[in-house]
């Protein structure tokens, strides 16, 4: 392997000394002293295992460096005695991994004040400028109108009740239209009736082949029901007919994230907040290129967001995990702070703010935080993590 290296290294070398009239072997005087430092590196980590022997991240540590400077035998002996005390040692040096511990929290996009009881439930319905579309070139909806309106800002409040009765009031002709039939749906699906709601959104696209609405929210019924593949044609559909509403964008999103194909969520996340600010999009895009492991343009992305709303709490949450991936551990902890200061009782905060504190030396306060969380009823397969790290 370290011969490998040199070659490549050696090529690598031959082009920059003919870009840049070097030669090759002041570079290779540098290997040597780079080579030198590895060693220096070793010895210091040696020293430190031998004041105590069951000093994982020194272990560790000096594991990575045998492995860099090809003595895999002893890199291995350092790894299992680091793992033998202490299973989570790969924590100290394995970004990969410390994703893998990392919680993935799911964000549900608050676009009104008053619309944060159901967020779960992507709300085409929300598009009210298409309802009103609707209404104005339906010449038999003329004499409904205020009725209609006030149907339509009813279920945009989640007044149900309020909602079935003013589409309770409209006349027999303007029951028989896409609108009241896609209305009709949605106070189905919120209340998980899936059949009676298909029924209706069918009843919808056959009344209006063109309405944009009910392909969305067929979707959606579609995708609650696992049907995925038809979730599917329905956000295509929709997207034929409007390109334009970001939430048809986010909805598919979540479908493509659910099928597991995550290059689609990512492109679909990031057209749903090209046009207008969509926070929920941009951070579950942030989100995703985490877990796919691009981290800088995760963070580029957080950044981002935190620049255009700095009060947005939920955005220094998943800052704090890319710097707990990096292994940035004060920065981690500055953001869990910022985070926490907002949702005191975040039990997945507390626990990677409290192990981001002890990869700091801070065991005291770490383990305070890893016990509230789990006094909190975080319970993941990460917890026993607490009898390792403070012991």
């Amino acid at each position: 392997m370290k011969s490998l290296k040199y070659i490549i290294l050696l090529m690598l070398m031959s082009i920059q000394s003919i870009a840049q009239e070097v030669s090759p072997g002041i570079l290779l005087t540098s290997i040597g002293v780079a080579a030198s430092n590895e060693e220096k590196a070793v010895n210091f980590y040696s020293q430190a295992i031998e004041r105590n022997p069951r000093d994982v991240q020194a272990l560790i540590l000096r594991s990575e460096l045998y492995r860099s400077l090809g003595r895999n035998h002893s890199a291995d002996q350092d790894l299992r005695m680091a793992m033998s005390i202490n299973p989570y040692a790969r924590i100290y040096t394995n970004k990969d991994y410390r994703q893998s511990l990392f919680e993935s929290k799911k964000y549900n996009y608050i676009k009104e004040p008053f619309d944060y009881n159901n967020a779960d439930f992507e709300k085409s319905y929300l598009l009210k400028e298409q309802y009103l579309s609707l209404i104005n070139d339906n010449a038999a909806l003329d004499f409904q109108e205020s009725t209609l309106n006030l149907a339509i800002e009813s279920l945009i409040n989640q007044d149900f009740d309020d909602t079935r009765l003013f589409l309770k009031q409209l006349n027999l002709e303007s029951k028989a239209t896409a609108i009241y039939h896609d209305m009709q749906g949605v106070i189905h699906l919120e209340n998980k009736e899936y059949d009676k709601a298909l029924e209706h959104f069918n009843q919808s696209i056959e009344l209006n082949p063109d309405f944009v609405i009910p392909y969305h929210n067929r979707a959606i019924t579609y995708k609650k029901l696992g049907e995925y593949d038809k979730a599917e044609l329905d956000f295509y559909r929709a997207l034929e007919l409007n390109d334009s509403i970001q939430q048809i964008y986010f909805g598919k999103a979540k479908l493509m994230e659910l099928k597991g194909d995550i290059r689609s969520a990512k492109s679909y996340y990031k057209n749903a907040s090209e046009n207008e600010f969509y926070p929920e999009a941009s951070v579950n895009y942030a989100v995703l290129l985490k877990t796919s492991g691009e981290y800088t343009k995760a963070m580029i992305e957080i950044n981002c967001l935190i620049d255009d709303d700095p009060y947005d709490a939920r955005n220094y949450y998943v800052r704090g995990g890319l710097h707990f991936i990096y292994g940035d551990y004060e920065e981690a902890t500055d953001d869990f702070n910022t985070y926490l200061r907002v949702h005191e009782d975040d039990k997945e905060a507390l626990f990677f703010r409290g192990v981001s504190k002890i990869l700091m030396k801070d065991k005291d306060d770490g383990c305070q935080d890893l016990e509230r969380s789990i006094e909190l009823g975080y319970n993941k397969s990460n917890t026993d993590m607490i009898f390792f790290m403070c012991d």
